[in-house]
């Protein structure tokens, strides 16, 4: 950097912010630095400057930097009211802290303030990053004033604007949920899914599904049965049941339709129950859990990286971080014979 900062004449500092693509510095002024750097053959050693970055993390960032969370409920669904999304509320509210920032909600809509007040509020109080919150369905933001800051999402539900994410990793958790049934004994497993669940994980879990029916013999295929909420009935389940003969099913909304199935079959004695997301289904259940308080840390972490290098608004290329869950026995599998 020395070398770069004589041949053009600028101070060093000057010279570290423009190859860091600092907002401060003028367009020229980058350009022209990054020109010499490129022809005196300048790379960055990543060790140095992963070591600059943490202590510039440590001396830059005060306690009282806030990061924003901007929620937009809808008139009976709100984010913090589902423990799922509790427990990523206190992953990102635990990471923010361990790394040295504060975190706050705020509320968009027509329950909460307008997107041009959300945007004036935060550029006055000078906060930096920020993630948008799970959404119940999956129209674009209400907030447009993206440029300003860093952001990031938690959730594949949020489509627009192009954020990168951490998520659950559906398709894995499909297929791990799938083998310790496997290894349980069960051979004939269903499948039970809601059409608005489907669109907001991208019909990830049904993409699994079938790749899994395409691989089996067509002895044990089990076709899928996907009802809206209020079609998804006892009756429409023993229809299902009685077609198809599961001896296992998997449940992607497991808080509702656990109730549903128990009314027709004895669980486990006759079928075999597990949860995709137990983070939304009863206690003591089978399934997968899949780590919301990991994937609320991811967020905050891939927030912070976008702080350290000036990146704002928007990518052309959104990245997805998927986090991986765990298998949790319960009472609602059993091995068979």
């Amino acid at each position: 950097m020395a070398d770069i900062a004589r041949k053009v004449g600028l101070g060093r500092s000057t010279v570290s912010m423009a190859l860091r693509n600092h907002p401060e510095i003028a367009t020229a002024t980058r350009d022209r630095v990054l020109k010499a750097a490129s022809e005196l053959g300048y790379q960055p050693n990543p060790l140095i400057a992963l070591l600059m970055s943490r202590l510039h993390e440590e001396t830059a960032t005060r306690r009282d930097t806030v990061l924003a969370v901007i929620n937009e409920p809808e008139a009976d669904w709100n984010w913090r009211d589902f423990p799922i999304f509790q427990t990523m509320w206190a992953g990102i509210e635990a990471q923010a802290k361990r790394r040295g920032y504060l975190v706050e909600e705020f509320r968009v809509g027509p329950n909460g303030m307008s997107p041009e007040r959300l945007n004036q509020i935060l550029v006055t109080r000078g906060i930096p990053g920020l993630i948008l919150a799970p959404k119940f369905g999956t129209t674009p933001s209400r907030f447009t004033r993206w440029e300003n800051f860093a952001a990031v999402t938690a959730d594949l539900s949020v489509k627009t604007p192009g954020l990168s994410r951490t998520c659950i990793d559906h398709f894995h958790n499909f297929n791990r949920a799938w083998a310790e049934l496997e290894a349980r004994g069960y051979r004939r497993i269903g499948f039970l899914n809601n059409p608005g669940l489907s669109i907001r994980c991208d019909h990830q879990y049904h993409a699994a599904n079938l790749v899994k029916l395409d691989l089996l013999p067509p002895e044990r295929r089990v076709a899928p049965l996907i009802l809206p909420g209020e079609e998804t009935t006892a009756d429409n389940v023993r229809t299902w049941l009685r077609k198809e003969r599961p001896d296992a099913v998997l449940l992607a909304s497991a808080d509702y339709m656990l109730r549903i199935v128990r009314e027709v079959a004895a669980v486990p004695e006759e079928l075999g129950v597990a949860a995709l997301e137990l983070g939304c289904a009863p206690a003591d259940m089978s399934g997968i859990d899949e780590r919301m308080h990991d994937i609320g840390e991811a967020a905050v972490d891939m927030l912070i990286g976008r702080l350290q290098r000036n990146e704002r608004g928007p990518v052309s290329a959104p990245r997805t971080l998927h986090v991986e869950g765990v298998w949790r026995d319960g009472n609602t599998t059993r091995r068979l014979n």
